[in-house]
């Protein structure tokens, strides 16, 4: 009798130790999730912001531009090959203007997209570093299919979750 509660009380103390090297060695793991960084820059509320204003920049150069390229085809239509010179100098000017001005503005168009794209990728950043911080991560990692993380659990994903914070981080909520 007093072999078996020895033996007992020996299994009950080598499984509380177990449970506790178990829970301390977890302890001591670094806390890791991913984001699905496409994911995360299109749902992000300041990316659809900025993108409509982009989209309005564009739509403004594009109705100058069609408004020039009418100009253009009805002086074409009413010119023909016998014209004076004076009249078809000015359709090309025209149509060189037209030109010029579309490289401009496909120019000015790429820079702002750039430039949102900078200044959207710099507030996810610091909304993510502060929400790693409240949740007690490690590591986030940013999986998108580059290479850089070529698997990932779906249990480590918390996209949706950072996608909510970020949104309430950007209203100020």
């Amino acid at each position: 009798m007093i072999k078996k509660n020895i033996l007992l009380i020996g299994l009950l103390v080598l499984l509380v130790f177990s449970f506790t090297l178990n829970a301390w060695l977890h302890s001591k793991l670094p806390q890791t999730a991913y984001v699905d960084i496409h994911q995360l820059f299109e749902n992000f509320s300041g990316t659809k912001e900025l993108k409509a204003k982009l989209t309005y920049f564009e739509n403004q150069q594009k109705t100058m531009l069609d408004s020039m390229g009418m100009k253009i085809r009805t002086l074409q239509a009413t010119v023909d090959k016998d014209a004076p010179r004076a009249v078809l100098a000015k359709l090309e000017s025209h149509q060189q203007n037209y030109l010029a001005l579309s490289r401009e503005f496909s120019q000015q168009y790429n820079q702002q997209d750039q430039e949102y794209t900078d200044m959207i990728w710099k507030q996810i950043n610091q909304y993510l570093n502060e929400y790693g911080e409240q949740q007690g991560y490690d590591y986030i990692y940013g999986a998108n299919g580059d290479g850089a993380m070529m698997y990932a659990s779906d249990k480590k994903n918390i996209t949706q979750s950072v996608i909510e914070y970020i949104n309430l981080k950007y209203e100020g909520i």
